[in-house]
């Protein structure tokens, strides 16, 4: 006869201390990978874009190559529709699947432990609330793709026992799993789980019954693999690298995680699993189990044993079983029912629950950190540049918040100036290739040219000070060229009343080689050193250096160094102390006879609609996004053509965004021997 759940409605209490344990969540705003769900909006009428989020059923998620997570963007689509993509509206979906998935937590250890049904449901449920690994999910929009898995998996543990139990038909498992399959990579593991919760629910079935029961779900992850295979090229990870010794070992290192390790009070939680793993050996009673739920444990790990353990990221990693210690410490309730073991079995739990909170407090805290700084920058982002005109944008170079939490993604500094996330789009350029590596366009790494440019036009190119809560901007450019002298051994020490230069000027005779260099010239972090230019003087009588290019300039006064000291050769001897030594702005202007001036363009039609300088020698092209700083190198003569790597930051920028502000200037090349010179920032928008 089909059983009723013995909890009855104990599933209701950590369902609302979930809703009341992560309101803090709602005021933590958008951090990182939030950013990007602006792909699912139109970012002019804010209407949903289904088609985008219906494709990601038969495509890579995000394009990238090995993730399937479909549910993650229907999630998004329905929130967004329905409130829109308000940070608060879209943290309380994530604290409403974790919240469910506690319920759920709390309905199977109910059906697990008939001793004490309620205890251990009301156990089962305010462990996965607690647990620090769920702080992530609830209070990091992005990270609901954990949250859908572990809250889809959890309601399919909750179906299939009630299936055990005869009150439940299969097929609700089934749709299930395939939903947290559909929702993130580790719910291949369900029938690892599943199965494990047949043989802890312990009713007697034969070997034919268990197979009936196994096989489909067995088949729907099969079914899945192969789905994989044919979409993405991949049964599971892109990454083939890691062998069994290493995976076992990354399983091991994330174990300690699970008991909250290493905030604040996980050696209460540690002593209470221990407990709670060891009274089934203390009671003489199915001594088998703590050797299945370490099984269990380690096999939950296995999706993410390939992905490099660090203690700021444990909780995405661990998430997926997290729901297995909260089912171990439930069980701890009813093993035994009563004896000389029974405190431990009542209160280890507890003890468990108190050193999980205790944890998952300090990583809330830290995420409400984050969330309040990001929303600091933007506040002082709108404020700085409420009256900047189109062409004289901020460029944001550096973002830096130590926080053990993910903050900000350097592509995207520059969406928190534009809509959704800002009440209107500011003049705001990302421009995190200059202090880091990207692989998209690795030479502007160290080139300073593109914020000279912005200083030139204007604009502002700053980097957040975390300990002023503001940001801190370079000095300004040079209004004026300055002449300095040049000391005995060809030094010139270039005191330019705390401004910034982006050219130096050396008299010399045709044909003398004039070289320049950095005293003291050290590599710094991101641009490396600022090296030796070398130029040949023409019949002008003198050698102009582009300075630009050397963003060890822009670094040093950033950092609030001294001036530069310069040495100056000609000809290899040290320059005369009669040569003339001028520092300028920055190159030379670069006339271009029409200008877009905001006029609006196709994407597809960029290249052809930008304006071109009447040159005779090559031209780089820089082109300022939100999102990045591309570049092309034109011929004279010859149409523009955007290198794969330009297409792939376009691309990104406009498949993300739709209406976008596009900035661009052209400017000699950094090897140029002649005179530098660069063209005014002009802009479009494309569309």
């Amino acid at each position: 006869m089909p059983k009723k759940n013995p909890a009855g409605y104990a599933w209701l209490c950590p369902a609302v201390v979930a809703f009341f344990w992560f309101l803090p969540a709602l005021r933590v705003g958008y951090l990182s990978d939030d950013f990007l769900l602006v792909y699912y909006v139109d970012r002019e009428h804010g209407s949903v874009l289904w088609g985008r989020v219906l494709e990601e059923f038969v495509r890579p998620w995000f394009g990238v190559r090995d993730l399937y997570r479909p549910m993650v963007s229907l999630s998004v689509g329905v929130n967004a529709a329905l409130s829109g993509l308000g940070a608060v509206s879209l943290h309380v979906g994530n604290v409403l699947f974790v919240a469910v998935a506690a319920a759920a937590a709390a309905a199977t250890a109910g059906r697990l432990v008939p001793q004490r049904p309620g205890l251990a449901a009301v156990v089962a449920g305010l462990v996965v609330v607690a647990h620090p690994a769920m702080v992530e999910p609830a209070t990091w929009i992005a990270a609901r793709t954990s949250a859908l898995e572990v809250m889809f998996a959890l309601l399919a543990w909750a179906a299939f026992v009630a299936h055990l139990d005869g009150q439940a038909r299969p097929w609700r498992c089934w749709l299930l799993v395939v939903a947290a399959l559909a929702s993130k990579e580790g719910a291949v593991m369900l029938p690892a789980s599943l199965l494990a919760l047949d043989l802890l629910h312990g009713c007697e079935r034969t070997l034919r019954q268990r197979v009936a029961t196994h096989l489909p779900i067995a088949l729907l992850v099969l079914g899945y693999l192969l789905w994989r295979k044919l979409l993405l090229g991949y049964w599971t990870t892109a990454e083939t690298h890691h062998g069994l010794a290493s995976r076992a070992g990354s399983i091991v290192q994330q174990m300690p995680a699970l008991v909250g390790w290493p905030a604040v009070g996980w050696p209460l939680t540690a002593v209470a699993v221990v407990i709670a793993l060891a009274l089934p050996l203390l009671s003489g009673r199915r001594r088998w189990l703590p050797l299945l739920l370490l099984v269990w444990v380690a096999a939950m790990l296995l999706p993410t044993s390939h992905v490099a353990s660090a203690s700021a990221s444990t909780g995405r990693l661990v998430c997926s079983a997290a729901p297995v210690v909260a089912l171990i410490l439930a069980r701890a309730v009813g093993v035994p029912s009563a004896g000389r073991w029974r405190w431990l079995s009542i209160g280890a739990p507890f003890l468990a629950i108190v050193g999980l909170a205790w944890a998952g407090r300090t990583q809330l805290h830290a995420y409400v950190r984050g969330g309040q700084a990001v929303q600091a920058m933007q506040a002082e982002l709108g404020r700085v540049t409420a009256r900047s005109p189109v062409t004289a944008p901020m460029a944001l170079a550096s973002m830096p918040i130590e926080l053990a939490v993910p903050v900000l993604q350097a592509k995207l500094f520059g969406l928190l100036g534009l809509r959704p996330f800002h009440d209107r789009d500011l003049a705001v350029v990302g421009m995190p290739g200059f202090l880091q590596a990207d692989n998209a366009a690795p030479q502007l790494l160290g080139d300073g040219a593109p914020l000279f440019a912005v200083l030139a036009a204007g604009g502002s190119v700053a980097n957040w000070s975390v300990a002023d809560g503001a940001f801190d901007s370079l000095p300004p450019l040079l209004e004026r060229p300055v002449r300095v002298d040049v000391g005995d051994t060809g030094r010139v020490v270039t005191t330019a009343s705390g401004r910034v230069f982006g050219a130096l000027a050396v008299t010399a005779a045709a044909g003398q080689v004039v070289r320049l260099r950095l005293e003291g010239d050290l590599p710094l972090p991101g641009v490396g050193p600022f090296g030796e230019l070398q130029r040949t003087a023409s019949g002008g009588g003198e050698v102009v250096f582009d300075l630009t290019h050397r963003g060890a300039l822009l670094v040093r006064a950033q950092a609030g160094l001294p001036p530069p000291v310069f040495l100056v050769t000609i000809d290899g001897a040290p320059a005369p102390t009669a040569t003339a030594v001028e520092l300028r702005p920055g190159p030379g202007a670069l006339a271009v006879t029409t200008t877009r001036a905001g006029a609006p363009c196709a994407f597809a039609e960029l290249a052809a609609s930008i304006p071109r300088p009447d040159a005779t020698v090559p031209l780089r092209l820089y082109v300022l996004l939100p999102t990045s700083t591309a570049f092309v190198d034109v011929a004279p003569g010859e149409p523009i053509v955007w290198t794969d790597e330009a297409k792939a930051q376009l691309g990104f920028a406009q498949g993300l965004l739709g209406t976008l502000v596009v900035r661009w200037f052209w400017q000699t090349l950094p090897g140029h021997d002649g005179s530098p010179s660069r063209s005014a920032i002009d802009w479009s928008e494309v569309r």
